[in-house]
């Protein structure tokens, strides 16, 4: 079996060549070769052409992070295979026992300085693990080779070696290119014992760079005692790729491979390598395949390998062997970060993790995929908070936030304990699976159906309907005043109002909000803004009135007093921002009480109103899943309003709103959950403008937005291996984004002829929605209304 080396020094370096032992022909380079008792004399192996110098590494740009550095991008495996998600997770293989069944180690070598273990052995009769070869130096330094900024690091680099010398005496000082049968022998009798010694070491990892014929019963036992044991088993799939030889098999991995596997009960992995001069995603020439053990067949690269021999020079290896240490690496990996792991999850982790290359799935080329750290260091299957039942999707959103909140999903950090199918603990951020609310597009669904106002009346009552022009069905229009309580689809609306004594006046409504009626009683009128809404009544979200009812009465010196009540429905878009207009609305149940004061002195107009809102299942319009358990919530808002007519056809206003939420307690979320919100607008009308009848009117407003505070959740925040314990703290998801929607809106109207009218509104948003990485919206509209 040949062993592939790109030469980096002046001195020759020859290819490996199999040789036969006792028992079975077992090769150091991840080969085979054949197998009978005694043995027949095997072929030596073609050599490959003379290999080029390894190339200096070319200069890299600064690092970004602590594990980016000019060594990681030269190690080329932890790179291809993405190990620096699990560096910066902590995992570097610290107190994780990797055996090494080879030619020895370097033990002089910096790449393993103070982390060989003592329990290291020779079970080839050589007196020492000290390498004469090389082969077990690069094998383990791909493993565990230091992070010293030298040269290259090994993918596990702070794992501990188990060096498990295994070579013949004397074998591999025979290695000789014009000599068949020269080279490194190993015997299944030395390799079972080094298994067993592994074992009895306490090893998690074991890795086999090695191949040839059949296992023999000693190894066979050995191995199916280290699998018992929970150890992880890597063995290279073998170099014959290309072979076409008789009674060799290159779309199987060969037979030793394959006995250990089949040995190993679950918690072996076969290694075969990618990597070619065109890509290295490519199944090596010199690889062979998964064939029928695709099962358990995963592939690393193993292409112009980057490590140091017995000497430490450096060279370039290619071979089987060297995708094996990557994999064996990434066990190590996994075995310190998640130590409630066996060996057969671990196993199972690595080969369903993989990178999918070839044919769709599972297949006979590259088995499992390839190598995929990244993803083997991500939750798989089904999650759960720690400590509970409580199914986590981290593939979909956790909640959908309203526009008061806008983007305070993109500030802070609220962190929760997941548990995966194996039981590992993850660091879930709970900001991070928190959408966005869908974009509050105001000017389409104003301008987007024609309307009919229809409406009758009599000094004792009088009744009034909005229609859809070219419809029997009736929808929301200027009968209400604020934007939240439009209706975006065409639904039946009318209210009656009814005065019962010359100061008491009661309005009903049905599909119609309450706050408009309350508007109507007391003789309010706004512009006909489009987008800016006053601050006054507004709840921040869609509401879909059902019924609703106002009463005011006139005390006396210029004072009414206003109440009013509604249920309804309250409408989340549970989708991304810009989807609205195809994406259908989630309805959740909701109530209004309010009572609010109004008093006229001279030419202005004062207005004190206060009001409860209570939500079945959302939080100021936010709608938090199942991971929350959230219970709804109940607000309290108090609006102050001013209104003054300051001569020749000018009139300025002003609102304030001041909004508490608290949400209620229930699942994971606590008492103490407090969100304080605000809106204002300032508005200035000019009547009789360039005549007596038209009209001007500016609007400056911050729509209803949370200025602090959160939901208080309690929260798996902390997870015991050892003891499987869930430690629990109450943590703040914030809800206050760091947007600020401003509105700015004109509107001029100016009548043609007798019962039609012009009108013209342009608008400006900043931060729609409250989402400052939303870019400004700017529109405008122009109207024509026909009256008859």
């Amino acid at each position: 079996m040949i062993r592939y080396i790109e030469i980096s020094s002046v001195r020759a370096r020859l290819v490996c060549a199999v040789s036969v032992v006792a028992l079975l022909p077992l090769a150091a380079c991840g080969g085979g070769g054949t197998s009978s008792t005694p043995p027949p004399p095997i072929s030596t192996p073609t050599p490959t052409p003379p290999p080029a110098p390894a190339p200096t590494p070319p200069p890299t740009p600064a690092p970004t992070a602590n594990f980016d550095t000019a060594e990681y991008r030269r190690s080329v495996g932890p790179s291809f295979h993405n190990a620096i998600s699990a560096y910066t997770a902590g995992a570097t293989g610290k107190g994780i026992l990797v055996g090494v069944v080879d030619t020895g180690v370097d033990t002089t070598s910096l790449e393993f300085a103070g982390r060989i273990s003592s329990a290291s052995r020779d079970f080839g009769g050589n007196g020492t693990y000290v390498d004469e070869d090389g082969h077990g130096t690069a094998v383990s330094s791909v493993i565990l080779g230091a992070k010293n900024d030298l040269e290259t690091h090994g993918i596990a680099f702070d794992a501990t070696l188990l060096t498990l010398r295994a070579d013949t005496a004397g074998s591999c000082a025979t290695e000789d290119p014009d000599v068949k049968d020269s080279g490194c022998k190993f015997s299944t009798s030395a390799i079972a014992a080094a298994v067993n010694h592994a074992v009895d070491s306490g090893a998690r990892v074991i890795n086999l760079s090695l191949g040839g014929g059949g296992i023999g019963t000693s190894l066979r036992t050995a191995i199916t005692r280290a699998a018992a044991a929970g150890i992880v088993i890597v063995v290279s799939a073998g170099n014959d790729g290309e072979s076409t030889d008789a009674g060799v098999d290159p779309n199987n991995p060969d037979p030793f491979a394959q006995g250990l596997a089949a040995a190993g009960n679950g918690r072996v992995i076969i290694a075969g390598s990618v990597g070619t001069a065109a890509s290295q995603s490519e199944i090596s020439a010199f690889s062979n395949r998964a064939g029928a053990s695709a099962n358990v067949y995963l592939t690393a690269l193993g292409y112009r390998v980057r490590a140091p021999d017995e000497n430490g020079a450096i060279y370039l290896w290619s071979g089987t062997s060297f995708s094996a240490p990557q994999i064996a690496g990434a066990a190590a990996l996994l075995a310190q970060a998640f130590p409630n792991l066996t060996g057969a999850q671990i196993v199972s982790i690595l080969l369903n993790s993989g990178r999918d290359v070839g044919a769709p799935g599972v297949d006979a080329i590259y088995g499992h995929g390839i190598l995929d750290i990244a993803r083997a260091f991500q939750p798989s299957g089904t999650t759960s908070l720690a400590g509970s039942k409580e199914l986590v999707d981290t593939s979909a959103d956790s909640a959908t936030l309203s526009s008061p909140m806008g983007d305070a999903f993109a500030s802070g950090s609220t962190q929760a304990i997941i548990l995966d199918e194996y039981d590992r603990a993850f660091g879930l951020d709970l900001a991070r699976t928190v959408r966005a609310p869908g974009l509050d597009l105001k000017l389409a669904p104003a301008l987007s159906v024609a309307q009919r106002q229809l409406s009758a009346s009599s000094p004792a009552f009088s009744v009034s309907l909005t229609v859809a022009a070219g419809s029997n069905e009736v929808i929301y229009g200027a009968q209400t005043l604020t934007v939240t309580d439009a209706e975006q689809a065409r639904v039946l609306a009318g209210s009656v109002m009814l005065r019962l004594d010359p100061d008491t006046r009661l309005a009903f409504g049905i599909r119609r909000g309450s706050e408009g009626m309350s508007a109507a009683l007391e003789g309010r009128s706004q512009p006909a803004f489009l987008v800016g809404e006053s601050a006054r009544g507004q709840i921040g979200f869609s509401l879909r009135p059902a019924s609703g009812v106002a009463v005011r009465h006139a005390i006396g010196a210029g004072i009414g007093l206003t109440a009013r009540a509604e249920t309804g429905i309250a409408q989340v878009r549970e989708t991304r921002p810009f989807e609205q207009l195809r994406t259908p609305l989630s309805d959740y149940r909701y109530s209004i009480v309010g009572v609010g004061l109004d008093k006229s002195v001279g030419a202005a107009r004062f207005a004190l109103n206060g009001e409860m809102l209570n939500e079945s299942e959302t939080v100021l319009g936010a709608k938090f899943g199942s991971l929350y358990g959230g219970k709804g919530a109940r607000s309290a808002f108090v609006d102050t309003e001013a209104r003054v007519d300051i001569g020749a056809g000018w009139a300025l206003g002003g609102a304030w709103r001041q909004g508490w939420t608290w949400a209620n307690a229930g699942g994971n979320v606590v008492s103490g959950s407090l969100l304080k919100s605000s809106a204002w607008s300032l508005d200035a009308t000019k009547a009789g403008v360039f005549g007596s009848s038209d009209s001007f009117a500016l609007r400056i407003a911050q729509p209803l937005r949370v200025s602090a505070g959160g939901l208080r959740l309690n929260l798996p925040v902390g997870y015991d291996y050892a003891t499987l314990a869930t430690e629990y703290g109450v943590r703040t998801l914030n809800l206050a984004p760091t947007g600020r929607e401003v509105d700015i809106e004109g509107v001029y109207g100016v009548p043609v002829g007798a019962t039609a009218r012009l009108t013209a509104n342009a608008y400006y948003r900043k931060d729609p929605g409250n989402i400052a990485a939303l870019g400004n919206d700017i529109g405008g509209a122009i109207r024509f209304t026909l009256g008859f």
